[in-house]
């Protein structure tokens, strides 16, 4: 029986960048891998996280977001933390045996004048990093 890869994509913060990935993986991928996405703060996901997704088909209002704490003793294949490195210390899972981490801005502390334009900056980008990410990781493309 073949076990599918496990995904964690994880956020420092509310809900947004890594749910957004989330759904990006899972369209990508269907059923071929399991993923799953957590932040540090367990909050509703960020309203303008969802009104973006909705702009390119995407629903997330019904995700129930998850806290690194829930998903802690849990066993991943890969785990991609979704940072700003620069502003943002991101967990080290020492036991995973792929790790990324990919240097995106939180769109949440935008100014609120820019916030819609960066939330939809960081969708495309995420979109193009996790199109790459299952293609080079799993062989499995858009």
């Amino acid at each position: 029986m073949e076990r599918h890869p496990r995904v964690l994509l994880f956020c420092i913060g509310a809900p947004a960048r890594s749910v957004m990935a989330q759904a990006f993986l899972q369209a990508t991928a269907g059923e071929r891998i399991i993923c799953a996405s957590a932040s540090t703060e367990l909050a509703p996901v960020n309203p303008l996280a969802i009104e973006v997704m909705n702009e390119v088909g995407i629903d997330l209002s019904a995700v129930k977001p998850r806290s690194a704490r829930q998903v802690l003793r849990q066993s991943f294949t890969h785990v991609v933390s979704i940072c700003d490195m620069s502003k943002e210390r991101c967990p080290i899972y020492p036991f995973v045996r792929l790790s990324f981490k990919w240097d995106i801005e939180n769109p949440a502390r935008a100014s609120t004048a820019d916030k819609p334009e960066c939330f939809r900056r960081v969708r495309d980008l995420l979109a193009l990093k996790v199109h790459d990410f299952a293609d080079t990781s799993f062989g499995i493309a858009a």
